[in-house]
């Protein structure tokens, strides 16, 4: 019932991944249970039957989803197409798919902000089609749950077939039609975008300007001809040559970043700037990135960071997804200049754990951080030794928590974190102090999980931010739910 509840507001805010994998999940633990025939759910405005509600509102949310092509790129005998990822007209917030590349089924990719990619072998004139496979299962992230984990091992699967969609590249066949145009469902197909050769910018890139009506937008000419050789840099993967664009740590940052699963350009990024501090934001490239060991492809944006009195590039960080974006800027009592800090804040912290940058994140911990992580643990009583699951909190110093984080970084090829549900409340004291909630999938080479991760930050700074407590917990306490800036 929880996953179901999960999956329904996942789905209200277009989060596609999250609430396919939530509702797949709900079903397939529903299946194994004795009552399973008779158990309801408060949902849409009644009292529905799990059995019938489940994979009702998965193979709607199928026939809600549409692929079209925005843009393609040719190299000697492989073809990037970029997709468009609709949700009842609307760019989706999240959505993993794989596809049909010409001899077999693609490694699943994480479409970000309504836009994918796939990429097809052979020559592009003799494409007709893309075939797409929405998934539903995210059977490489059954360890995240352990009742998930345990179950999904154990019972049948569920074949929904209406999860594949056909792409259609051939345009002379093809009638003008809509990216949103969602049609039949089951072998459902979607139509190619006009204009297939004319990329498009990511969605993300105008979200958060869009939402920004007196934080001062900057005039970006000036920096266009730096931005366009880090571009060609990294298309030719000749990254020295864009050395003179960044400072020597912003150099750093970028030879991670495009290090980080091979990272490839999606579309031709079309820039917003905005000032903040003595920098100027420019938002954002959308690329992707790629491990095929692990079999995990994401796709995110990349933000610059530049220093106007120097001229160059001094950081660059993972842009937050629209809808995350979208609830700290609602809070107008703040100040869009507090809620474009938040907003930095935690782009660097997410970038800082993709990229393994120890060094950031011990300068943003204080030395006297309370550090607290959850785990579930198993308990047994009675007489038929049934189990419940019982969360045991562990304190960490910051010393063994920058350890722990050493070892987890020297162990695995990636770390990707991803945000979903967000709540900020600012301290009643102490200035720019706020409390931040944060739903968080956790993806390693070696390791998943999911649960609720709080930091309570002092971005009085906003170039030293200062993390005072930071907990994990891997799902709501029965007692207290989350914890948030009214417990500490």
């Amino acid at each position: 019932k929880e996953f179901a509840a999960i999956a329904h507001r996942a789905e209200a805010n277009r989060q596609i991944a999250d609430a396919l994998r939530y509702y797949y999940w709900a079903l397939m633990l529903l299946q194994s249970h004795p009552d399973a025939g008779s158990m309801t759910a408060e949902a849409d405005g009644g009292t529905q039957k799990l059995d019938v509600y489940l994979p009702n509102r998965i193979n709607a949310i199928f026939a809600d989803i549409a692929f079209a092509v925005s843009g393609r790129e040719a190299d000697e005998n492989l073809t990037r197409y970029t997709l468009r990822v609709t949700c009842r007209g609307q760019p989706a917030a999240n959505c993993d798919y794989s596809f049909f590349d010409g001899r077999s089924w693609s490694l699943p990719v994480s479409a970000k902000d309504g836009l994918g990619i796939a990429e097809m072998f052979g020559n592009s004139a003799l494409h007709r089609e893309i075939r797409v496979k929405t998934e539903y299962a995210f059977e490489n992230e059954w360890n995240i749950d352990s009742e998930v984990k345990d179950v999904l091992g154990k019972v049948e699967p569920v074949i929904l077939p209406k999860s594949y969609i056909t792409v259609s590249l051939d345009e002379a066949k093809q009638p003008a039609a809509n990216a949103a145009t969602a049609l039949s469902a089951g072998g459902k197909t979607a139509a190619v975008a006009d204009k297939v050769d004319t990329p498009e910018t990511s969605v993300e890139s105008t979200g958060v300007m869009s939402a920004i009506k007196t934080v001062q937008v900057a005039d970006g000419t000036p920096y266009l001809p730096m931005l366009e050789r880090v571009e060609n840099a990294i298309r030719t993967k000749n990254y020295a040559s864009a050395r003179d664009c960044f400072t020597d740590e912003g150099y750093d940052i970028f030879t991670k970043l495009v290090q980080y699963g091979r990272g490839v350009i999606l579309v031709k990024p079309e820039y917003s700037f905005m000032k903040f501090e003595d920098g100027i934001m420019a938002r954002s490239m959308s690329m992707r990135f790629s491990f095929s060991g692990n079999r995990r492809t994401f796709v995110e944006d990349v933000v610059f960071d530049i220093s106007q009195s120097e001229g160059k590039i001094r950081s660059l960080s993972f842009a937050l997804s629209g809808k995350v974006c979208e609830e700290i800027l609602k809070h107008e009592q703040w100040g869009e200049y507090s809620r474009v800090a938040i907003i930095q804040f935690i782009e660097n912290y997410k970038t800082a754990y993709a990229l393994k940058r120890l060094d950031y994140i011990e300068s943003v911990f204080s030395n006297n951080a309370l550090i607290i992580v959850g785990k579930i643990v198993k308990a047994y009583a009675g007489e038929n030794m049934v189990t419940t699951n019982q969360v045991k909190l562990t304190q960490f110093s910051k010393e063994k928590y920058i350890r722990h984080l050493t070892t987890v970084f020297g162990s695995n090829e990636y770390v990707n974190l991803k945000f979903t549900d967000i709540s900020v409340k600012k301290a009643g004291v102490g200035g720019e102090i706020y409390g931040i909630q944060l739903k968080q999938d956790y993806f390693s080479t070696n390791y998943g999980d999911t649960g609720y991760l709080f930091l309570m930050v002092n971005l009085n700074k906003t170039n030293e931010p200062v993390i005072h407590i930071r907990t994990w917990q891997p799902e709501k306490d029965p007692n207290f739910g989350v914890y948030d800036i009214s417990h500490f």
